[in-house]
């Protein structure tokens, strides 16, 4: 399953120690699959998250299948900027594992990815520079944060092998809730038939404001494929 979650924290600059921790269902459409949690920190220079995944019933047919995420990395000017990030996805008996470290904002990646991305050629690590990995993006999406601070990304993200443009700009409040909207727009190291099917992501993020902050209860990513849900528990 492809938990294409990504996006990544606007400018300015964060005075205090906030800490997330969350569990949410996973759904597609009206299936429910399974669980995902998410624990991190960010101070005003640096943050660390984990996060993992685990099916609750059948996901393309397999019942088995588990995902763990590990990221670390520097704030500078607001921005994220990763140091390392580790993957681990296993699904039935088979199994993929990568790690990326980062040389000033350059990533080398090591292990080999779940899957065979359908042949394509993978895009070279060395043009990644600047590039968030898919945890220390996932986790600018659904950490609690500032509302100054909030729904400001354009950035790019590389998982190892593909390169995704990321831009959630709209923030508005829709009673008490507010939501920030915005796409994930697929570029390099997807097959066509990925590209076609699922070449723009339209992605909304649901929050409760909590005092000055933005806390995420949800959200929803949608393309051709169908719709898939994050609900806060």
């Amino acid at each position: 399953m492809g938990l294409a979650l990504a996006l990544v924290l606007g400018s300015g600059v964060q005075a205090r120690d906030i800490k997330t921790s969350a569990q949410y269902d996973v759904s597609i459409g009206a299936i429910r699959v399974g669980v995902f949690w998410l624990d991190g920190s960010t101070s005003r220079r640096a943050y660390t998250v984990s996060s993992g995944f685990q099916a609750t019933g059948l996901v393309g047919g397999v019942a088995n299948v588990a995902i763990a995420l590990s990221a670390r990395g520097a704030i500078e000017d607001g921005a994220f900027q990763p140091v390392s990030y580790n993957e681990d996805v296993s699904v039935g008996r088979r199994h993929g594992a990568i790690n990326m470290e980062y040389d000033r904002g350059v990533p080398t990646v090591a292990g080999k990815k779940f899957g065979d991305n359908d042949g394509v050629t993978p895009v070279d690590p060395a043009t990644q520079k600047g590039t968030l990995d898919p945890l220390s993006a996932t986790f600018s999406l659904l950490r609690t944060q500032p509302l100054e601070s909030a729904c400001q990304m354009d950035r790019f993200q590389f998982d190892g092998e593909r390169r995704t443009r990321i831009v959630m700009t709209t923030l508005s409040q829709d009673g008490e809730v507010w939501v920030c909207t915005g796409q994930f727009l697929r570029l390099e190291g997807y097959s066509k038939r990925d590209l076609r099917r699922s070449g723009v992501v339209d992605v909304s993020v649901w929050y409760d404001r909590v005092g000055e902050d933005l806390v995420a209860t949800g959200a929803e990513f949608t393309s051709l494929r169908g719709v898939l849900r994050l609900t806060r528990r």
